[in-house]
């Protein structure tokens, strides 16, 4: 399987997973516990919980949801411009530059992670896009082995300086029943049940 050239998913499986989980109650207070703590309360922190939020479609949106951003809102509001977190999202050039239709190619998440590498975005955009496949493999959108492919395109460098807080963060919102270890090469390990019966029912690309 390759990453670079696979639109990862099809089109009848793509919205399979959406508000499988009728009550996000256990994401939102799990969500205020992590930043009620004062050393998590950091920009990279903020934005791998804001990529987690974005792709973990497997929750009802409603009304309960709409208070999960509340946490993380102030720590980068007036930091960073929504057109920047917009233009690393598409993975376009420091200069907003995008090529639509080679980037329509690639597997969405492949392109990202390699065009935020490519053009030295900041750690943040990194952790972003950390939260981004935690919350696909949450809602069982994704394979493990998948999500691990995701991880080894991370730089070896961005990975030794923020090993601990990536396991952190990743452990603390697991709902799978897995550990992250990223020493060598990222490895999952498998330790418990995982939160939702639900999920396992949803097919997984």
């Amino acid at each position: 399987m390759t990453l670079s050239v696979e639109p990862i998913f099809k089109d009848s499986l793509f919205n399979s997973n959406n508000g499988v989980v009728q009550d996000c109650v256990i994401f939102k207070k799990s969500s205020e516990l992590f930043f009620e703590i004062p050393k998590n309360r950091t920009l990279e922190n903020s934005f791998f919980h804001f990529g987690l939020i974005f792709d973990s479609s497997h929750y009802l949106k409603n009304d309960n949801w709409e208070g999960i951003f509340k946490p993380i809102k102030a720590l980068y509001r007036g930091i960073i411009s929504p057109e920047e977190i917009v233009s690393i999202q598409l993975g376009k050039t420091s200069n907003n530059e995008y090529d639509e239709a080679e980037a329509d190619k690639h597997d969405p998440y492949y392109w990202r992670i390699t065009k935020a590498i490519e053009y030295k975005r900041p750690d943040w955009a990194l952790y972003m896009f950390a939260g981004n496949v935690q919350g696909l493999f949450n809602g069982n959108r994704i394979s493990e082995d998948r999500l691990l492919q995701y991880l080894r395109l991370f730089p070896e460098e961005f990975i030794s300086i923020h090993k601990e807080r990536l396991q952190y963060a990743f452990n603390y919102f697991d709902e799978r029943g897995y550990l992250l270890a990223l020493d060598k090469a990222p490895k999952l390990i498998k330790i418990g049940k995982g939160l939702y019966d639900e999920i396992l029912a949803v097919g997984v690309n």
